[in-house]
Parts: C-alpha cells; sequence; structure tokens
C-alpha cells in the first residue's frame, strides 16, 4: 500500500472530513449549521498531523506446519499511560458531554452523511491500494446489499443466542431450548428442540455426558492422587 498525503483541496478529502464531522456532530447533538465546508477546512488546514511511518518491511513466509503464531506484545507502560490519559481526559470533561447519540443507519437518506462517508472512507482505502474509486450512488447500491446481508442476520443471530443464554442462567428444562435455523434472504425460521447429551457408562463411578462437570476443591498443595480421592470420595457408585 501507499499512504495517501492529506490535500484539503482533494474533493474525496474533503467529502471525508465533512462526513465525518457531521457524524460526530449527530452524535453529540452539536448543531450541523455550525459544520460548513470551509470551517471544517480552515480546522483541518491548521491541525498538526503525525507523520505516518508504516511498519517496518520484511521477506514475508508461510510459517511451518504445526508451528504456533507469535502472539503480538503490548508494552504495560504504554498501557498505562494510555489509560491515565483517558482518566485525565474524563476528569477534565462536563459529563453531560459525553452522552451519545446512536445513528440509525439508514442508506436512502443521502443528507444524513452516511454513504457519504463510506464513499470517502472507501476511495481513501482504494487509494492506498491502486484500486479503482467507486461513486456515491455505486456505493449506495452495494451498501444496501451488504448491509441487510451482515448486520440484521447477525443482530438476529445474536438476539436469538442471548434468550437461549437467559434460559440457561434460569435453569430452564430442557423442552424450553430451541435450535433455529435462520435464513433472512427466503425468509426461513425454523426451530427444533435439541437433543439430550450421550451417556457414558462409568467405571466404578455414576454415567455420565459431555455436559456434566464434576468439581474438586483443590489447593496449591494438592496432588493427582489427592484429587482421585476426592472424586472417588463423591462421585464412586
Amino acid at each position: 500500500p501507499t499512504p495517501v498525503v492529506f490535500d484539503p483541496s482533494d474533493p474525496t478529502n474533503q467529502q471525508y472530513l465533512v462526513a465525518t464531522a457531521r457524524l460526530y456532530a449527530r452524535m453529540f447533538r452539536v448543531e450541523l449549521s455550525a459544520l460548513s465546508l470551509a470551517e471544517i477546512l480552515k480546522e483541518a488546514e491548521t491541525a498538526t498531523l503525525p507523520t505516518f511511518t508504516g511498519e517496518k518491511t520484511g521477506t514475508y513466509s508461510e510459517p511451518e506446519e504445526g508451528s504456533k503464531n507469535t502472539p503480538a506484545t503490548v508494552d504495560p507502560l504504554r498501557f498505562e499511560a494510555l489509560v491515565q490519559e483517558v482518566h485525565t481526559i474524563l476528569s477534565r470533561t462536563d459529563k453531560a458531554s459525553l452522552h451519545l447519540f446512536e445513528n440509525q443507519f439508514e442508506k436512502d437518506v443521502d443528507d444524513n452523511d452516511q454513504i457519504a462517508y463510506i464513499t470517502a472512507a472507501g476511495n481513501l482505502r482504494a487509494r492506498c491500494y491502486g484500486i479503482p474509486e467507486q461513486d456515491f450512488f455505486h456505493t449506495k447500491v452495494l451498501a444496501g446489499k451488504i448491509i441487510p446481508a451482515i448486520v440484521t442476520t447477525t443482530a438476529a443471530v445474536a438476539g436469538f443466542a442471548t434468550i437461549e443464554f437467559l434460559k440457561s442462567l434460569q435453569a430452564a428444562p430442557r423442552a424450553l431450548h430451541k435450535n433455529l435455523f435462520l435464513n433472512l434472504a427466503l425468509p426461513l425460521m425454523q426451530f427444533s428442540e435439541p437433543l439430550p447429551p450421550k451417556h457414558v457408562a462409568g467405571v466404578g463411578c455414576p454415567d455420565f455426558t459431555e455436559w456434566d462437570r464434576w468439581t474438586v476443591k483443590a489447593h496449591p498443595s494438592s496432588t493427582l492422587q489427592t484429587i482421585f480421592d476426592a472424586l472417588q470420595a463423591q462421585y464412586s457408585a
């Protein structure tokens, strides 16, 4: 990828700044009439932008079979500094101004700046990779196809999973739990009762299933023999 140099005279840069500012303004209930293009560009031209350095380049090689990925490391001092910075900002901020208002996504309202933001952000990203840019209406058509397929289905699945989770918290009988096959494109929702777990015959202990949990209170000096003795005392037939 190639970094994009900020140019306040570029229409795509202008569209991104205006759409982003107006979306944030709606979240904080700021008067939109104060966010004209001239005012936004005036602030942008005087803003000090950090120099983009990017990640160090190197040679990529496929990991060997069976090898584990190296986990990302986080500098604890840097993390603590960021936490303190957030606390400092919050201590100086009026708590009432921290209340945010959600923006409902609506692709068919052209003046809500949502498609404008997606268009500008997508085109700036495309410039980084030399991909042809798309106009407002092409982005609007794509957004209409993608959003219902992803956001709506994800919300439905999360909602039904939460319902089943609440049933588990309330120790509801198995007959009240449901499996669900969901296809919003048809649309189709089919419910079924989940099957009970397979019972395994215990050897020297009661029968058990993969849903069962055997609890043994251990301490740092516990040994395997201690655990074996506790299991035998509690669960032996």
